[in-house]
């Protein structure tokens, strides 16, 4: 996006950090430590937040016209009439370093939606990758910037605009972007296990109460869809904060079209992460182009959303106008394992309207 176009402006790939840099190392309380903030990276909002304040010929991370041209840095003076110079912070080089070149100055109904899908999901690679890379550390603090968008446009959130009142396309409390997922999911759990660079991985306690159950690594073919077991072992650890684990995967597969998937089980069987590790960018990988479809079945508040794909699609993401949000999304969804994820209303729940505006969207969906 341009935010007003300072002299030279030129968006560059930067290190995705995939694989992971890994070395196992002291930690836990007894030793130095350090605290965290804040760090973030910068979003659009979905298409549904971000249309309905914009006329359709401004539907594009450019805006559709020329950028503003702006001087005296971040809060510089621009001159010009681009509107995105109002509702943005750029995410030109996120996407270029996960999913390669795009045509950000494309308008559309079509383009907005594929440019607006892969900058949510590029600040949650980054921001994932941030994070991982910290928990290997003797790190007790990562307070991320930000938590809400105050508009509803671009920003630094994990939840966009929260306000439904007078502002179309909101969603009371605002929806959860895929980096808000990654965090409940697996990247802030008291439980994680990450893998890296030459099969080297670690897995983390950072509850206050001890953990015993299995850390597991399966991976999944991104052509195939065959999933085999990579690695296995029954863990017990002290309680934390900070105990970590550290053990090496024996083989590694082929990184061009192979996902890790880092589990941790507890003694119980309960599955507390699972963790979905690339250990190249999607732009470097190999998929099938995968068709999703969705059937819906309501529940006396709220619905099942039941995900079928006829080949492996990687973040699978749920969108609807209805105020609420998904138990799980930006997931991966495999041929023959169907996913169901709950939609969770935040006050009264319109069917109809959760029915209609329902859409899904994965990565070779834009890229395929």
């Amino acid at each position: 996006g341009i935010h007003g176009e300072p002299t030279g402006f030129d968006p560059v790939p930067f290190d995705p950090m995939m694989p992971l840099s890994l070395t196992p190392s002291q930690t836990g309380p007894q030793f130095q430590n350090v605290f965290t903030s804040e760090f973030g990276a910068s979003v659009f909002s979905s298409f549904e937040s971000m249309s309905t304040t914009l006329d359709k010929s401004h539907w594009g991370v450019h805006g559709g016209m020329a950028p503003d041209q702006c001087t005296l840095g971040f809060q510089g003076q621009c001159v010009g009439n681009n509107p995105m110079s109002q509702r943005n912070y750029p995410c030109d080089s996120t996407v270029i370093t996960y999913f390669g070149n795009l045509d950000f100055n494309a308008t559309g109904e079509s383009a907005f939606k594929q440019q607006l899908y892969l900058c949510m999901l590029s600040q949650a690679l980054i921001m994932k990758q941030q994070i991982e890379t910290m928990r290997a550390v003797n790190m007790f603090g990562t307070l991320i910037w930000q938590l809400n968008e105050i508009w509803p446009t671009g920003g630094w959130g994990s939840l966009e605009y929260g306000s439904s009142f007078g502002t179309a396309g909101q969603v009371v409390g605002g929806r959860w972007k895929p980096l808000h997922h990654f965090l409940a999911a697996f990247t802030f759990r008291d439980q994680l296990a990450v893998c890296g660079n030459g099969g080297q991985c670690y897995v983390r306690n950072d509850a206050v109460t001890p953990f015993r159950g299995v850390v597991t690594v399966d991976s999944i073919d991104t052509v195939t869809a065959i999933r085999r077991s990579v690695y296995s072992e029954q863990i017990n650890l002290v309680a934390g904060a900070g105990t970590t684990y550290w053990f090496k995967l024996p083989t590694l597969p082929d990184a061009t079209r192979s996902v890790l998937i880092a589990s941790v089980t507890d003694h119980s069987g309960v599955v507390v992460s699972a963790n979905p590790v690339l250990l190249l960018p999607p732009k470097n990988m190999t998929f099938l182009k995968a068709n999703v479809s969705f059937t819906v079945t309501p529940k006396p508040n709220g619905a099942t959303v039941k995900l079928t794909s006829d080949a492996v699609a990687l973040f699978v993401t749920l969108t609807t106008l209805a105020n609420g949000r998904f138990s799980n999304n930006s997931m991966i969804v495999v041929p023959a394992n169907p996913v169901s994820v709950d939609f969770i209303p935040f006050g009264s729940f319109d069917a109809n309207l959760f029915a209609k505006s329902l859409r899904v969207e994965h990565v070779a969906y834009y890229l395929k």
